[in-house]
């Protein structure tokens, strides 16, 4: 099935329980008509051109839309939730609202981001193909910032090994021996797989 990415919208005071410890980031991840993305695998392409293709600098938001700080120490399998503050999030919207098809195709290069083992990028996969995949995973990103970004509303990232179901879910989100993202020792607004067992 694959590592796949979700983007939560949730409000302030709900990221203030879960840093309090008053609200577990799972429970807050599975709670009914909570408004959230699912951009499949495209996240970590995502990631690296926004954070190290389009970003100005290490301190342009570009590089913190898709991992920014922890909202808790909780592993949901794959590492922990991190999440943009509300103003962040209005810089967030804003600055991706400025990239267009033309200027995003120009810094995808496939071979590239094979060499830098960018998920899920495979040997065989068809360049224009897979700019499409990843293009329609932004578009759907920028999409969802635009609505939140004119509203006080936080955003949350959480990678998970399974799909959210629909309409329900039984709590257990399961452990994986797996690999899970961390911040590189080096390299501008980076992050790099982790091999981990988990026990």
């Amino acid at each position: 099935m694959g590592m796949t990415g979700y983007f939560l919208a949730a409000a302030p005071e709900e990221i203030q329980q879960v840093q309090r410890g008053d609200l577990p980031v799972s429970r807050l991840i599975y709670r009914p008509n909570q408004k959230k993305l699912d951009v499949d695998k495209t996240w970590h392409a995502i990631h690296y051109l926004l954070s190290n293709k389009l970003a100005k600098d290490d301190e342009d938001i570009l590089c913190r839309v898709v991992f920014s700080r922890p909202v808790s120490q909780e592993d949901l399998g794959m590492g922990p939730a991190t999440f943009l503050t509300s103003d962040e999030v209005k810089q967030a919207a804003e600055s991706l609202s400025q990239i267009q098809m033309e200027q995003f195709r120009q810094v995808f290069d496939l071979k590239e981001m094979l060499r830098e083992e960018i998920y899920p990028v495979m040997e065989n996969d068809v360049e224009e193909e897979f700019f499409q995949y990843v293009w329609d995973g932004f578009q759907s990103l920028r999409m969802f910032f635009q609505p939140a970004g004119r509203g006080k509303v936080c955003i949350v990232l959480f990678i998970i090994r399974k799909k959210i179901p629909r309409f329900s879910f039984d709590g257990n989100l399961g452990i994986f021996n797996e690999r899970i993202f961390k911040p590189a020792e080096e390299g501008r607004c980076r992050w790099e797989l982790a091999s981990v067992r988990c026990p």
